[in-house]
């Protein structure tokens, strides 16, 4: 059951409950890597992934892997409207598969739990086009690298009737969806 808040704002609170409120929250952030300088730490800035700070870089490649998929479902839905007798129902059964990211160890045990798995690919066409099951995905950025997980993810679909690509790019993948969508 969820409770609303009492009060609209901080201000509209008692002094003293504010002042607990803001001591728990300096506890907190203090836990959560806030030094006494005022640095914010590592969990909520910009630049971190999971709880390690990540490089600028690894974190540029991973914007960019998550905008050309945007990018992608962007087309896909476009082109099921511009031609809905020939991409409506693809582009309906195509979907993202939020596997991806770094977690901190009790996030990570509930995913497992849940049943996400390490390689599974980024997005999914669940539907059967010349002789194969479905299509898979992995989107990476220009100079991303797929992992051993993802890679042995991509073998092991293609020998079980699947077809699997590794893009590195929205028109890439769009290319591959369309040339998969429109097979006999």
């Amino acid at each position: 059951m969820s409770r609303g808040l009492r009060y609209r704002s901080l201000d509209a609170m008692p002094p003293e409950m504010r002042r607990r409120l803001q001591e728990g929250e300096d506890h907190k952030q203090q836990k959560m890597g806030k030094s006494a300088d005022g640095d914010q730490g590592f969990l909520m800035q910009p630049g971190h992934v999971g709880g390690k700070k990540a490089t600028n870089a690894t974190a540029r490649r991973q914007e960019e892997e998550h905008e050309q998929q945007v990018m992608f479902f962007a087309r896909i839905y476009d082109l099921s409207c511009t031609d809905p007798d020939r991409y409506k129902i693809p582009a309906e059964r195509t979907y993202a598969i939020p596997n991806g990211g770094r977690r901190g160890k009790r996030e990570a045990w509930h995913f497992q739990q849940e049943g996400v798995k390490a390689g599974v690919s980024d997005i999914h066409c669940a539907i059967a086009r010349g002789g194969k099951h479905g299509l898979y995905i992995e989107m990476k950025s220009r100079v991303g690298k797929a992992s051993q997980a993802q890679v042995k993810w991509l073998l092991d679909s293609e020998r079980e009737g699947y077809e699997a690509h590794c893009c590195s790019s929205c028109d890439e993948a769009l290319e591959v969806w369309k040339a998969y969508v429109d097979k006999a």
